[in-house]
């Protein structure tokens, strides 16, 4: 337990919310790393565009599973134990994917990292947004959306770099399984460092555990800080209920709409399917090689860790709904550039791919990052847990969805795919425009109690 200090330490809380971002790189890893897999995939076991689906959503499907538990689990045991737990399975389903010698092995081996990934994304954002102190809140969930994104980029070069390797019948034998198996470290390092880390203070106050939690939050911005603090939570629990009920009553009832909205605009707008689905893409649009369709993968995953640092710099300064509405506006014109480069073949291969760098870019300013954000703040602390568990689940039904339908839409009109995200994107945008409110620079106590107001 760290002891407690007059100052505090922007070092410790910058330590302890990148230990619990590791998190959010392993679930970017996973989510990633089966893009660069799915042409060795597609050969190895003779997969159909259905057989495609399935094994590409079996992670979302596991998602759906482990979100839907891991906020009731962590309101009970606390948010480091679960992140515990998702670490251990991070380690199994990453020698899972490597080892199978049948593709339904393989697809049950992606559901259990999507189990992992179900426990940590939701349970990341929150433990961070718990710990840190509101000046530079946004700034610190941010490290969880700027590991997700370094996460996909790293599984995008190790892919690139395998597909690279060998002779024809190697890569289509063994390169996948080195890109799966490459995830053992990072998630057994994870596993370690996490027992090095506190419980959340807000959970620990929350359990009658404050000398514990102010001890924490002392640490981390000082005793003033800490004393100011335990009293607006303790304020907040006072006027707290202990029944997941109040979710869906006034005054929590909008919180949970806007939670809700703003995780399924991220998977609906499409671009999750567009990174995923990336080398596959880019060939459907006119590259001529799988090399030099992961070249075009691996720069991708450049552009969206360099946009999310960008973002981070920024968010707590514009604020998340600014961004969220700029972001919105800039993928659905990428959208609409899709649908017009799959109609009439204008755009040469190099504009094709700066197209697809805008999409992320535009993605990765607003969208992506406050997503997890907005979830992590707007919820009273008793039930914060289970809330964002909620929204989370949300956020993978809808992710299960377009992966699975995502090649069958591409078989039924290339074009009318990407029309389609455009004008959900557009829907999506002018009702969160509507409902969203600005969060920047204030505590989650004062967050809650606008609520209450």
């Amino acid at each position: 337990m760290p002891s407690q200090q007059a100052k505090g330490s922007a070092g410790y809380v910058y330590l302890i919310s990148t230990v619990a971002a590791v998190g959010g790189l392993l679930f970017g890893f996973d989510i990633a790393v089966i893009a660069g897999a799915i042409p060795f995939l597609n050969r190895h076991f003779a997969l159909t565009a259905g057989e495609l689906g399935v094994a590409v959503s079996a992670v979302a499907c596991g998602c759906m599973l482990g979100a839907s538990v891991a906020g009731f689990i962590s309101d009970r045991i606390g948010r480091k134990k679960v992140l515990i737990m998702a670490a251990v399975l991070f380690v199994l389903s990453s020698l899972g994917t490597a080892l199978p010698g049948a593709v339904w092995a393989f697809t049950l081996a992606r559901f259990i990292s999507g189990i992992a990934i179900g426990f940590a994304s939701p349970v990341s954002p929150v433990y961070i947004a718990e710990v840190a102190p509101a000046r530079i809140r946004g700034r610190l969930v941010t490290l969880n959306q700027l590991a997700i994104t370094f996460g996909m980029l790293v599984a995008y070069a190790i892919g690139w770099g395998l597909a690279s390797c060998g002779s024809p019948a190697w890569r289509d034998d063994y390169a996948w399984r080195w890109m799966f198996a490459s995830g053992v470290l990072p998630s057994s390092l994870f596993l370690v460092a996490l027992f090095f880390v506190p419980e959340s203070p807000r959970w620990l106050a929350k359990r009658g555990q404050f000398d514990k939690a102010r001890a924490i939050l002392a640490s981390v911005d000082g005793a003033e800080h800490a004393q100011r603090e335990m009293r607006e939570i303790q304020d907040a629990i006072s006027h707290e209920e202990a029944s997941l009920g109040q979710l869906f009553r006034q005054p929590f009832v909008m919180p949970m709409i806007i939670g809700i909205l703003v995780q399924v605009f991220s998977q609906a707008c499409g671009l999750q399917a567009v990174t995923q689905y990336c080398p596959k893409l880019l060939l459907d649009l006119g590259f001529q090689s799988e090399s030099s369709a992961m070249l075009g993968m691996v720069l991708v995953g450049v552009v969206l860790f360099g946009s999310t640092i960008a973002t981070m710099f920024v968010i707590d300064k514009l604020g998340r709904r600014v961004l969220l509405l700029a972001s919105s506006a800039g993928v659905i014109l990428a959208l609409l550039l899709f649908a017009v480069e799959f109609q009439f073949h204008v755009f040469s291969n190099t504009l094709v791919l700066l197209i697809v760098l805008f999409s992320v870019v535009a993605y990765a300013i607003g969208i992506g990052p406050c997503s997890w954000l907005i979830i992590s703040e707007i919820f009273p602390t008793r039930v914060r847990g289970r809330a964002t568990s909620i929204c989370t689940f949300s956020n993978w039904v809808t992710d299960f969805v377009i992966l699975l339908i995502f090649p069958k839409l591409q078989e039924w009109s290339q074009v009318g795919t990407f029309l389609v995200f455009a004008g959900i994107t557009l829907a999506l945008m002018l009702v969160l425009a509507r409902l969203t409110p600005e969060t920047k620079g204030k505590t989650l106590e004062e967050i809650e109690a606008h609520w209450r107001q």
